[in-house]
């Protein structure tokens, strides 16, 4: 984005410009918010696992079967008020220890082994399809080799075939933005080792066969990776 809005510019003023990009101050900008809170309450941020500053309930809950897992979050009173419908607890919704967003966040501990005892006694995908249908946000926990399989992804057409020359066929996910009016695929595989060399001594820098051939000889480029020197 930032190389992007540097190109425009130029194209304006017809100027370049040196763009300089700290990857530490990359960083801290993600975590700008703790860093915030910080700097108004002076108290460092404690571990929440799964759960959320001021939703719940909101995290992971066992489901039926070994290692299974379905995840769960309420965002206001009226998703909370389905969900104790929807498994049967309509006394939860009342009880003053849930009845309100403030009050569910104080008792996050007793509301969850109450979600998590009807957990318990259904599958993953009962789950999410009843919640889900019913406009409670809820999803399934997938293993690696479940998401790989996974019959949505299969059908969106996540997972595409590519071809390298070393590596041979290999299934990679595909963009995650969409065009409508231009397909959005994996156009190349990742480059093999000097695949490209010719492409870029030649044509973009425009050397000659004898220029080449001198910076193999002198070992500055290569055809084959030199293992021998990296043991």
């Amino acid at each position: 984005g930032v190389a992007i809005a540097a190109l425009i510019a130029r194209k304006r003023t017809g100027k370049g410009q040196y763009i300089e990009l700290s990857q530490r101050e990359g960083l801290t900008s993600l975590i700008g918010e703790q860093v915030l809170g910080y700097d108004i309450s002076k108290q460092l941020p404690e571990r929440m696992g799964n759960r959320h500053p001021f939703y719940a309930p909101h995290g992971c809950y066992p489901a039926a079967g070994e290692d299974r897992w379905v995840t769960i979050a309420c965002h206001n009173d009226d998703e909370f008020q389905v969900l104790c419908t929807l498994i049967d607890r309509t006394d939860l919704a009342v009880d003053e220890r849930f009845a309100t967003a403030n009050a569910r966040h104080a008792n996050q501990d007793a509301l969850d082994a109450e979600i998590a005892t009807w957990t318990r006694t259904r599958s993953r995908e009962e789950i999410f399809e009843l919640l889900a249908e019913s406009g409670v946000p809820a999803a399934p926990v997938w293993s690696a080799d479940e998401l790989y399989d996974n019959e949505h992804l299969r059908a969106r057409g996540f997972f595409e075939p590519v071809w390298h020359r070393d590596a041979g066929a290999w299934e990679m996910e595909r963009p995650l933005y969409r065009f409508t009016r231009r397909p959005t695929r994996i156009r190349m595989n990742a480059p093999a080792f000097a695949e490209h060399n010719d492409y870029v001594l030649r044509e973009l820098i425009g050397l000659n066969a004898d220029e080449v051939a001198q910076l193999e000889a002198q070992g500055v480029t290569a055809r084959v990776p030199d293992m021998a020197s990296h043991q």
